[in-house]
């Protein structure tokens, strides 16, 4: 356990970890899973992502594949998996238009708001409240309007958030499971976790893109 920040602590442990340096970034002091993230949150995850080339997640909600009801970002190292691209997700990706604006991605057939950030900003603290201020603007675009709860600003409706140092993506959630198969916001990017050869069987007839498309939202231009 090492200290981020005055509020933020990192977890790197095998009782919470599903693959090798897969790391959580907990608030000290208990915040709700449903309160919008904010700008200590995204100090932290960059603090991480300044050491090493990443992608940070959040499941937004126990629709969107939270376990746990304290605020918590995760982030793991790229590669995914054995094979380039780093993030299996971004050849559909690269087909947007790199200003910085959130987009609609034409690949991906459900809601969603996706942004390019500029260079060096996921990477650099002093940068967080860009980064901050792309996050509250992905979440107008998708539809997840903030709330006030006891004084507090949370989400309207679940989702999921992948950032790396070039890009972020978010995608509000219907459904926590397709037959039966927990989907979390890595699913987005494109890694799919099952428990046994039965659940690869439902995604391999299902197919990953529409195993994604089952648990989120219609696909709609942005608001």
């Amino acid at each position: 356990m090492s200290q981020i920040s005055p509020t933020r602590i990192w977890l790197c442990s095998t009782s919470f970890n599903v693959i090798d340096n897969h790391l959580l970034i907990v608030t000290r002091d208990f915040e709700p899973q449903d309160a919008l993230l904010n700008l200590a949150d995204f100090e932290s995850l960059i603090a991480c992502m300044a050491e090493f080339d990443g992608i940070g997640f959040y499941n937004a909600g126990a629709a969107a594949g939270a376990s746990q009801a304290h605020k918590h970002l995760q982030i793991m190292p790229l590669p995914l998996g054995d094979s380039e691209p780093p993030v299996p997700i971004e050849p559909v990706l690269a087909t947007t238009l790199a200003d910085g604006l959130p987009q609609c991605v034409p690949g991906l057939p459900f809601r969603h708001a996706f942004a390019h950030l500029e260079p060096g900003a996921a990477i650099s603290v002093a940068a967080a409240q860009s980064v901050l201020s792309c996050y509250r603007a992905l979440l107008e675009a998708a539809g997840v309007r903030p709330v006030e709860s006891d004084g507090e600003l949370r989400q309207s409706a679940p989702y999921n958030l992948l950032v790396t140092r070039r890009w972020m993506l978010l995608v509000p959630r219907s459904e926590e499971r397709v037959e039966g198969v927990s989907i979390n916001a890595l699913g987005f990017a494109g890694s799919l976790f099952v428990r046994d050869a039965a659940q690869m069987q439902v995604i391999e007839r299902l197919g990953p893109m529409a195993a994604l498309k089952r648990v989120a939202l219609p696909a709609t231009g942005l608001r």
